[in-house]
């Protein structure tokens, strides 16, 4: 229902793949610390989801046949 949809958010366009409807929509990673007596998140970074999907290929090799 959702294959190849794009959609504009905040930190960038995302895709829903038309091979398994998985987002490419990533994830901010970093370390937690505590400033002023509140949890915060320090040294981070947005990790773009489609760098971390498998490929097309393995998908394939993976899911079972429909």
């Amino acid at each position: 229902a959702m294959k190849n949809l794009e959609v504009d958010i905040p930190f960038g366009r995302i895709t829903f793949r038309a091979i398994d409807h998985q987002s490419t929509m990533g994830a901010f990673v970093g370390r937690t610390a505590v400033k002023d007596g509140k949890g915060v998140m320090v040294d981070w970074k947005y990790a773009d989801g489609k760098d971390y999907l498998p490929d097309d290929d393995t998908i394939r090799k993976i899911r079972p046949p429909e």
